[in-house]
C-alpha cells in the first residue's frame, strides 16, 4: 500500500480486535503514528483513498460512517467485521446479485443495509424478517425467492 506525504485522504485502521477507525488525515503517516502512540494494540492501515481536496475527503467519511451507524462501537470506531463487508461490497463479483437488481430505487445506504442484513442472517426467511422489521418502507419490492435463485 503506497503511503503518500501530505495527500487528503479517508483512512481505515484497525486495532486487531474486531475495531476500525474511518477517518480522515491530510498526512495518513503522522495521524498513524498519532493514534498508534495512543492505542494498547498494534494497529494496521487497512485501506486508504485519497482524494484531490480535504473537503472531498470529508464528504467521502461522512458517507461510510452515515452507511455504518448501526455499527459505532465509539466515535469514529466501528465494527471492523461490518466495515469489512461495507468496503468489499463494491468488489462483489459480477456473478452475484447488485443491490439494484434487487430493488432498483435504493440509496447506496439502502443497498449496503441490505446486504449486511443478507450476510449477518442464516437464512433467507431470517433475513426477509429482519428486512421488514428493519426496512419495511422497501418490502413492497423486496423478492426473497429471486435473490435466493439468483446466488445460488
Amino acid at each position: 500500500m503506497e503511503i503518500k506525504k501530505d495527500v487528503p485522504c479517508v483512512y481505515f485502521i484497525s486495532d486487531g480486535q474486531n475495531h476500525c477507525k474511518i477517518g480522515v488525515a491530510s498526512d495518513i503517516q503522522s495521524r498513524f503514528n498519532t493514534l498508534q502512540v495512543g492505542s494498547a494494540y498494534e494497529l494496521i492501515i487497512r485501506h486508504i483513498e485519497y482524494t484531490d481536496s480535504i473537503d472531498e475527503a470529508y464528504k467521502i467519511e461522512q458517507e461510510y460512517h452515515s452507511a455504518l451507524h448501526d455499527y459505532i462501537v465509539r466515535g469514529e470506531w466501528y465494527k471492523e467485521d461490518a466495515v469489512e463487508r461495507y468496503y468489499n461490497f463494491g468488489e462483489v463479483e459480477s456473478d452475484k446479485v447488485y443491490m439494484c437488481d434487487v430493488c432498483p430505487e435504493f440509496d447506496i445506504k439502502d443497498a449496503l443495509k441490505l446486504f449486511i442484513i443478507c450476510l449477518e442472517s442464516k437464512t433467507t426467511e431470517e433475513a426477509a424478517k429482519r428486512y421488514d422489521n428493519e426496512m419495511p418502507k422497501y418490502w413492497k419490492d423486496f423478492d426473497s425467492k429471486r435473490i435466493t435463485e439468483k446466488a445460488n
